[in-house]
């Protein structure tokens, strides 16, 4: 139940904050790579990590938001479930902020 009402309120952030939503792979795949190597640095088991309804929104001409649905190992070597991210990255791939990290604590 949880699950659901994150994915309801990013979904109504998206909407509500506007923007363009990029499905151009060639254009969207860096800003993913980028912002998926910067949350998997931060797991504990990062190749465990695994991955879905990963999407890009262009804000403006300076801010890219890169959000994605994320399940990993905990140390226990057990799945967390899926949890909510999303990268505020600049036009030059760089990371400014990522929100959900204090979910791997």
């Amino acid at each position: 139940m949880k699950q659901i009402t994150v994915l309801a309120l990013l979904t109504l952030s998206l909407s509500a904050q506007g923007g363009e939503l990029i499905t151009n792979e060639s254009v969207a795949k860096p800003f993913i790579d980028s912002c998926l190597s910067q949350i998997k640095s931060k797991m504990r088991d990062e190749e465990s990590a695994k991955m879905k309804d990963i999407s890009v929104l262009k804000k403006n001409s300076e801010e890219i938001n890169v959000y994605a649905v994320i399940n990993a190992k905990n140390a226990y070597g057990g799945y967390t479930g899926y949890k909510s991210y999303i990268c505020m990255m600049n036009n030059n791939r760089e990371v400014v902020r990522i929100f959900g990290l204090e979910q791997l604590d």
